[in-house]
């Protein structure tokens, strides 16, 4: 990608506000204010793909994927760290096209967390984080596609929340999330130097027990209609 294609897909997916703290970023100055979204997999209607396609095969990757995931998207840690995600429990369902990973997304079952901000998961609960897809591939509702699945499996397993957190200034995942019928349950914002990051907004504690208890005495109104 050269730098004025570079530009060009920044300015198209952030704002203003977004474009200064990405270049801060560039000199090792760290803001991310970002929300926690909560979707009710009970009421979890499946989002409509722009696109139809049964060319895509989708499925939960293992241990024996890793080379392919590290390929397929350059993660911070490498190898190292896709294996540790695989020991921590956490699971990633990813798309395929002719074998090729060209979209992927994974789940951790036992907190939700965003460098120093995080909170202890119940047994009806699960992150979902990393979303990604190929930019060859975006604009073909691959990212609708899989999350549908993955909110199809979450429900057969008997799962009722999933969790999602956004950064506020990327556009395509702000509109994402609000096609997934999702509702913010905190926020906060995170401060660090050099991907240090030393300052986390505290979890709001009464605000996400005020959305369990609503689901815990069986009154859906916890969720989005």
């Amino acid at each position: 990608m050269t730098l004025l294609e570079d530009l060009r897909t920044k300015i198209k997916y952030y704002p203003l506000y977004g474009l200064l703290i990405h270049s801060l970023t560039r000199i090792g100055i760290m803001i991310r204010p970002f929300q926690v979204m909560s979707c009710c997999l009970k009421r979890y209607e499946k989002i409509k793909p722009a696109f139809q396609s049964s060319e895509y095969t989708i499925q939960f990757a293992d241990t024996l994927d890793v080379d392919e995931l590290v390929k397929f998207r350059k993660t911070p840690g490498g190898k190292k760290s896709i294996l540790q995600q695989f020991a921590m429990g956490n699971r990633c369902l990813v798309a395929r096209l002719e074998n090729t990973i060209i979209a992927a997304i994974w789940c951790e079952f036992n907190r939700c967390s965003f460098a120093g901000y995080q909170f202890s998961l119940k047994k009806n609960e699960v992150n979902a984080y990393e979303i990604f897809v190929d930019p060859v591939f975006r604009g073909n509702s691959i990212a609708a596609i899989l999350m549908n699945k993955l909110y199809h499996n979450l429900k057969m397993e008997d799962y009722d929340f999933c969790y999602h957190i956004a950064i506020q200034y990327n556009r395509p995942s702000q509109h994402f999330m609000e096609k997934l019928q999702i509702q913010v349950v905190d926020s906060g914002i995170l401060l660090g130097l050099v991907n240090n990051f030393f300052f986390s907004k505290p979890v709001n504690s009464n605000r996400l027990n005020r959305m369990r208890a609503l689901l815990n005495s069986g009154n859906n109104e916890g969720c989005l209609k």
